[in-house]
């Protein structure tokens, strides 16, 4: 379906553009980079951002998965940060 407008006495035919939102794994690991890029965060505090986000626990763990994130055992509680150059490496 195509729509015409006109402009100055010119008209134009415009196409409607197919805007696809992101997925739910998509939003998860856009917010996971998010709260990563400033450096590690503990567990508890992601989970609890991404739920009152509208993020499952589930979801975010798939994006933790896909993006390479590194668990870290903290004396009190885990940290995730993003992988390193030198993680991503070793992965290979």
């Amino acid at each position: 379906m195509t729509h015409l407008i006109e402009i100055y006495g010119v008209q134009f035919r415009v196409l409607p553009i197919h805007f696809q939102p992101p997925t739910k794994l998509e939003r998860a690991k856009d917010f996971l980079w998010d709260v990563l890029s400033g450096g590690a965060m503990p567990v508890k505090d992601i989970f609890e951002e991404a739920t009152a986000g509208g993020i499952a626990v589930r979801t975010l763990k798939r994006a933790k998965m896909a993006m390479g994130i590194v668990s870290k055992k903290r004396p009190s509680h885990w940290d995730w940060e993003l992988p390193s150059k030198k993680t991503k490496q070793n992965r290979r």
